[in-house]
C-alpha cells in the first residue's frame, strides 16, 4: 500500500527543491503581454494557511493551461519542477 504524500505548504517551497505536492486556490489571474516575454498568464495562489505566492505560466503553455485557470478554484499540483509549465515566486 502506497503512503499518502502530504501537501507541501507554500511557505516551505524553496528554489532548490525539485518536487513537491501543493494544494492551492487561484486567488486572482490575468493575462499579460510584454515585448520581452510575449503572452503570459499571471496568478496569485494561496494555500490553506493563507500563504500567497505569485505564479507565471509562460507563453508556450498558455493555450494548453488557460482553461484550467479559474479564479476561486482549488488545484493540486504534483509534479517535478522541471515538468511544471509555471514559475512560482514567493511573496
Amino acid at each position: 500500500m502506497a503512503a499518502v504524500q502530504a501537501f507541501t505548504p507554500l511557505a516551505d517551497i524553496k528554489p532548490f527543491k525539485t518536487h513537491w505536492k501543493i494544494q492551492v486556490k487561484i486567488v486572482h489571474s490575468w493575462t499579460q503581454y510584454t515585448q520581452f516575454t510575449g503572452e503570459t498568464v499571471e496568478m496569485v495562489l494561496a494555500d490553506t494557511a493563507g500563504t500567497l505566492i505569485h505564479a507565471t505560466v509562460k507563453k508556450p503553455q498558455v493555450s494548453k493551461l488557460q482553461r484550467f485557470i479559474v479564479s476561486g478554484e482549488w488545484r493540486i499540483i504534483d509534479r517535478p519542477f522541471d515538468e511544471l509549465p509555471a514559475v512560482l515566486f514567493t511573496t
